[in-house]
């Protein structure tokens, strides 16, 4: 039976889709499904692509798009997790300057 709990895990790798250690690059997803295998449920990189070129065009910042994605809560189907993602961009304009 599908709850809202993986109906949410399914949503975030759905908004994602698109191709995990601290100097390489990733995309969002790739980092999701290394959480979702790493014995420490984490992982981090540097995101390119289609997802960081947005977030350039949004904020304005050129510098690199970190994510660091973590394990909230491990579910008893093999796979399924509750995962945490935080995009870090380091020198962001913010709306006051």
């Amino acid at each position: 039976m599908i709850t809202p709990k993986h109906i949410i895990t399914i949503a975030v790798f759905s908004l994602f889709a698109t191709t995990a250690s601290a100097a390489e690059s990733y995309s969002v997803k790739a980092l999701l499904m290394q959480a979702l295998s790493a014995p420490d449920g984490k992982a981090r990189g540097i995101v390119e692509g289609k997802e960081a070129d947005a977030i350039h065009a949004a904020t304005g910042a050129s510098d690199p798009l970190r994510a660091e994605v973590s394990t909230l809560k491990r579910f008893k189907q093999e796979g399924c997790s509750r995962l945490a993602v935080k995009l870090i961009q380091p020198n962001t304009p913010t709306k006051s300057g």
